[in-house]
């Protein structure tokens, strides 16, 4: 009877154990192959007891699946995130320059809680320079301020080339090139930007300056006459302004343009110099030989030609 018993419980078992088998097989099954990840021969050694322990970690399609969406969705509120934070500092932050220079030619600031006026004069906030392209945009004024300009160069570039339609990265590749001396690159670069409607007045101040040095004074004349009816605090703008209406011999605008260049800095000797010709050209003596003595002052050396020549 034990016997009969101990044949019973051993075909129970048997049957148990191959029901439990096919069960295992058919959940593998259903894992599929890719899903079911093992990761086998995990070791961690117990330096005490001297045990090795294996960890085998499934994987389900359901889990992968989630995480693959949790991973888009921080992966695109960091892009919106990125996208306001460079939108802001574009638009709101890029102000017009207070006097600053850089051997005679400006360049933007960055302030805080300021507006930028677009190129029709009105106070906006722009909503066309949205960076996508954030990295290449970020390394290249990074290098621009490190003056490795080449290299700047081709990150904006790539920012370009990733997003054809944001005006700032033209911007910053002509400063690049204007730095470099590559000046008919730097003004296909800020015309670009303009077209790319940048609402950033520096842009005509630059280009100016490029045509200026290049030795175009009808268009340099042109970009300065914009950019001073739009940011009027700039001495140095009214100043290349008043030089080129002194070529056009507009002597009374080279005037009121260089009175406004040495209100907003009053130690401006090359403005001084260059309204006293104009005095001169308009008959006004003492006015001349004032502003020449002024000039001379401040350590204007090639208006003491002039003061010797007008007013001995």
């Amino acid at each position: 009877m034990d016997t009969y018993l101990i044949v019973a419980i051993s075909s129970v078992f048997l049957i148990f154990l191959i029901l439990l088998l096919r069960n295992r097989a058919a959940s593998k099954h259903k894992l599929g192959y890719k899903d079911a990840m093992v990761l086998d021969n995990i070791m961690d050694e117990n330096s005490e007891k001297g045990i090795i322990t294996k960890k085998i970690v499934t994987k389900t399609r359901a889990d992968s699946v989630q995480n693959n969406i949790s991973a888009f969705n921080k992966s695109e509120q960091k892009i919106k995130f990125n996208n306001n934070v460079l939108l802001e500092n574009i638009a709101e932050n890029i102000v017009p320059s207070k006097e600053k220079e850089n051997g005679g030619e400006r360049v933007p600031s960055f302030q805080k809680d300021d507006h930028r006026k677009d190129v029709s004069g009105t106070e906006t906030i722009s909503t066309t320079s949205v960076k996508v392209d954030n990295q290449n945009y970020e390394m290249g004024l990074l290098l621009i301020e490190k003056k490795r300009f080449n290299q700047a160069i081709e990150y904006f570039s790539k920012a370009i080339e990733l997003n054809p339609a944001d005006g700032a990265p033209y911007f910053y590749r002509g400063e690049a090139k204007n730095k470099l001396n590559l000046l008919n690159d730097a003004i296909e670069d800020y015309t670009d930007a303009m077209l790319q409607k940048l609402n950033m007045v520096d842009v005509f101040y630059k280009r100016g300056y490029c045509k200026f040095k290049l030795g175009d004074k009808s268009g340099a004349l042109k970009d300065f006459t914009k950019y001073v009816s739009i940011d009027k605090h700039n001495p140095e703008a009214y100043y290349y302004k008043g030089l080129l209406e002194y070529e056009a011999k507009n002597y009374s605008v080279v005037i009121d343009d260089l009175n406004r260049a040495i209100e907003l800095n009053p130690n401006h000797e090359s403005a001084y110099f260059k309204r006293g010709m104009a005095k001169e050209k308009t008959g006004d003596k003492n006015g001349c030989c004032n502003d020449l003595k002024t000039a001379v002052d401040k350590g204007n050396l090639e208006a003491y030609h002039y003061q010797k020549k007008f007013c001995s």
